[in-house]
């Protein structure tokens, strides 16, 4: 949201992600394999291309996970870089943090969806941890590298008032109060259809 507010963003994505959330709101991509979906192939370099055409400032990894197409994003974010486009990476930061620290030096924003601020939502709803999610969240602030914070607020699951003030405070005491936090609205998806939207 605040890397060159306005501005166009070429948006990628590829099927899978090493996360399960029971409320996904990408499932159609995010919850299945490559050879499940239907797709197009595009080299890194025509990438850049269409990004440069398309009058684009950036190119955002987004929709499923980018660690599942961890080595396309780099070589891309390469490329992209000597033509003066921008790389944002939208992910769940469920990484380690080698290959983390790698791909930090190829791109210029990452926006982390921090799931929730307990152990047990974590295991529950989305199969994954939240200690290496706070992990990567500390990496990339020390990078240097723009980050921002996104929270899907899931009825009856994460909304808990107690872990959302522990969630602000573990950012604010950790990443600093210059970290942008987004709330976002839950909607009906995927294994949670019958769970409310978020209220207003």
């Amino acid at each position: 949201f605040h890397i060159m507010p306005g501005s166009k963003s070429f948006s990628i994505a590829c099927a899978g992600c090493n996360m399960r959330c029971e409320y996904c709101q990408n499932w159609q991509i995010s919850q299945r394999s490559p050879n499940e979906v239907e797709y197009e192939y595009f080299t890194p370099q025509q990438i850049v291309d269409m990004a440069l055409k398309s009058g684009s400032k950036s190119i955002a990894y987004t929709y499923s996970e980018p660690t599942s197409f961890y080595e396309y994003v780099v070589d891309t974010s390469k490329l992209a870089r000597k033509k003066g486009l921008k790389n944002i990476v939208v992910t769940n930061g469920f990484i380690n943090k080698e290959p983390l620290e790698y791909m930090l030096k190829y791109v210029d924003g990452v926006r982390v969806d921090l799931k929730g601020f307990n152990e047990d939502f974590y295991v529950k709803y989305t199969s994954g941890k939240l200690g290496p999610v706070l992990e990567t969240l500390k990496t990339i602030k020390k990078s240097g590298r723009w980050l921002e914070i996104i929270n899907l607020v899931v009825p009856g699951a994460n909304d808990n008032d107690e872990d959302i003030q522990k969630l602000c405070n573990w950012i604010k005491a950790n990443l600093g109060e210059d970290v942008p936090v987004h709330f976002t609205r839950f909607y009906p998806n995927y294994k949670m259809s019958d769970t409310p939207p978020t209220p207003e």
